[in-house]
């Protein structure tokens, strides 16, 4: 029996369910070479507001099909206890360490990996080498470095309070790894940038997880999802998808949208997603006069932003992960900032434009330039899309990461 454990607290089961992202659940049995797949968040319920009773206590278990379950961890474990939130958050999370320890025991897991080297990579490590001594994989999906230096603070603030101790539990996390994660060369240069045997090292790009609503043809999806409840007729479409927080830049998309206006341009515009600067994002909008130009839709499924992706005229990149292969399937004409893994997908002017990180005024400027050249940015948008397709082809994916898994059983 190919068994594993994830832990992963990227989406709640609720923001999974919302968005109707099942597929980045399920895909990760690798067209059933695993024969179960646990996925655990170890706080599920962290955006939840904690009122009852029973947002706290028993870790539940949720089948979602016959060879995929979702574990919700808690926040807290006692309600009693909810005014000390640390010392119940510990508790809690003690608990479900005993929890996955019978889980891994009763179905002879011996595949152990986490989304991060951080929090759920400790949680990882302890059950996969100290409690077992099982095969620990560590993701990491960024640059956190980059990532750290540009906001100058801690990817995990509220767990790590210092740049140093973060970067110290990383790499230890990453030493201990009988097989390290990335997905594209940039983040694979973070790795090998703290002395991790090449070896260990595996490049699982995105597009296995992608919903299959993407890689249909743009032209034959449905675009009366969108027209039926926003006046598009004339105008531009630009778009972004994002969480609304620092480290995605909305703000600069603002910016964009409020100088293309600016330059006469009738523009429809689109953020798509939810954060903590909604409000900010928001009244920024009412100050620029720009509320009536740009939409903020909140998390939509996959279906309705496929269908958005399609009518898209540019596609505004600070910076992205799945959003810019889902935006790449949906032809879209992509003006990134040059950071990550843009480039390893973006040839500038020739599929797309890159811009120098940070630089607003040429993102903004080669907007303008794009969206006002309506034969260059439909050439553009159909580059990409034959680039991506054969970037994350599925079954070329899923072959290379079940030979990498194999290496490790």
């Amino acid at each position: 029996m190919k068994n594993i454990l994830i832990i992963d607290s990227a989406y709640t089961l609720k923001f999974i369910k919302d968005r109707k992202l099942e597929n980045f659940i399920i895909s990760r049995d690798n067209e059933k070479y695993f024969d179960h797949v646990w996925t655990t968040h170890p706080v599920d319920n962290i955006f939840e507001k904690i009122q009852k009773t029973n947002d706290y206590g028993k870790i539940t278990l949720h089948k979602i099909n016959e060879r995929h379950s979702y574990i919700r961890g808690k926040i807290g474990k006692f309600y009693f206890l909810r005014k000390i939130t640390i010392i119940n958050f510990i508790i809690s999370q003690i608990n479900l360490i005993l929890y996955l320890k019978k889980l891994i025991k009763k179905n002879n897991i011996k595949l152990i990996r986490s989304e991060d080297a951080l929090y759920n990579g400790l949680l990882a490590y302890i059950l996969a080498k100290i409690i077992y001594k099982k095969k620990l994989i560590i993701c990491v999906f960024g640059n956190p470095d980059e990532i750290r230096k540009n906001n100058k603070k801690p990817l995990m603030p509220k767990l790590f309070k210092f740049i140093f101790l973060e970067k110290k539990i990383e790499k230890f996390i990453l030493k201990k790894a009988d097989m390290i994660i990335v997905q594209n060369e940039d983040n694979k240069n973070f790795v090998h940038s703290k002395n991790i045997n090449k070896n260990k090292i595996k490049v699982f790009r995105i597009g296995r997880d992608i919903h299959p609503a993407h890689y249909l043809d743009p032209n034959l999806r449905n675009h009366k999802i969108i027209s039926k409840d926003f006046d598009i007729t004339n105008k531009k479409i630009v778009t972004f998808v994002s969480r609304l927080v620092k480290l995605k830049l909305p703000n600069h998309f603002i910016k964009v949208v409020d100088y293309l206006k600016n330059n006469d341009v009738h523009v429809s515009a689109f953020v798509v997603g939810e954060g903590e600067l909604k409000e900010d994002l928001i009244n920024d909008c009412k100050r620029r006069d720009l509320i009536n130009e740009i939409n903020f839709v909140g998390a939509k499924d996959q279906e309705w932003l496929a269908s958005l992706l399609a009518l898209t005229d540019i596609f505004v990149c600070p910076l992205k992960g799945r959003a810019l292969v889902e935006a790449a399937l949906g032809s879209c004409a992509v003006i990134a900032y040059d950071i990550d893994w843009h480039s390893e997908i973006i040839e500038n002017y020739k599929n797309g434009v890159i811009v120098d990180f940070m630089d607003i005024n040429k993102l903004s400027s080669e907007s303008l330039k794009l969206i006002k050249n309506e034969k260059l940015s439909n050439e553009y948008g159909n580059n990409l899309r034959k680039k991506i397709l054969k970037y994350s082809n599925k079954e070329e994916l899923i072959r290379y990461e079940n030979l990498c898994y194999d290496e490790l059983l």
